[in-house]
């Protein structure tokens, strides 16, 4: 099953030069990540601690990244309670780091390795 969905997704890449491939990952995984730190755990964190607190907005928001990715790598409620995991622990370390350049980072390299298994 595992072996049929990273097949799915390999045939989403189109066939280019391995440099343009490598290029292409790297590039989505760069946006993707920042720009999903940015919104969840930069702009929505910081309003749900308002209103819920600091573990309340961990779980709400980790809930609705995990929501998020239900058509991610992997697919269905598997991938839904890994990303909710993810976005839990992405949460605490922006609170613990005060800022989303770790996250970031922590992201786009989780990014950077799914994107890697899919080409192998």
């Amino acid at each position: 099953m595992i072996a049929a969905l990273y097949l799915h997704f390999s045939q989403q890449i189109p066939h280019r030069s391995l440099w343009l491939t490598l290029l292409a990952g790297i590039t989505f995984a760069l946006i993707n990540s920042v720009s999903e730190e940015v919104v969840f755990r930069g702009v929505l964190q910081q309003a749900l601690t308002i209103r819920l607190g600091v573990r309340g907005a961990w779980g709400l928001q980790g809930l609705m990244f995990g929501l998020m990715h239900s058509n991610g790598v992997p697919q269905g409620v598997t991938g839904m309670v890994l990303a909710t995991a993810f976005g839990v622990v992405l949460g605490w370390i922006r609170y613990k780091s005060k800022g989303v350049g770790l996250c970031c980072l922590l992201h786009f390299v989780t990014d950077a390795v799914i994107f890697g298994l899919i080409l192998a």
